[in-house]
């Protein structure tokens, strides 16, 4: 078998501290949430459709984040479950 490691596996803080380098931020596309990708290669970010389809959007958020690969994916915000 054949194991190939992620240069952030070892490190979710640094993927953490990542994510919060663009959350909160004035971005041109709404970001809705944020993890690790499954083999922790880099961040999955749900976005707007239009965002979600953004080269220049995920080039923009990568440069953000010291160059860890962004994945964007078409999500929605998140809603209150209380009243």
């Amino acid at each position: 078998m054949d194991l190939y490691v992620s240069r952030y596996a070892h490190a979710h803080r640094e993927l953490a501290k990542a994510i919060d380098k663009v959350f909160g931020k004035k971005l041109a596309f709404p970001l809705y949430s944020a993890s690790a990708t499954a083999d922790a290669s880099g961040i999955r970010l749900t976005t707007s459709a239009a965002g979600a389809h953004s080269t220049s959007f995920r080039h923009t958020l990568e440069r953000a984040v010291g160059g860890i690969p962004v994945v964007l994916e078409q999500g929605e915000p998140a809603t209150s479950l209380t009243g």
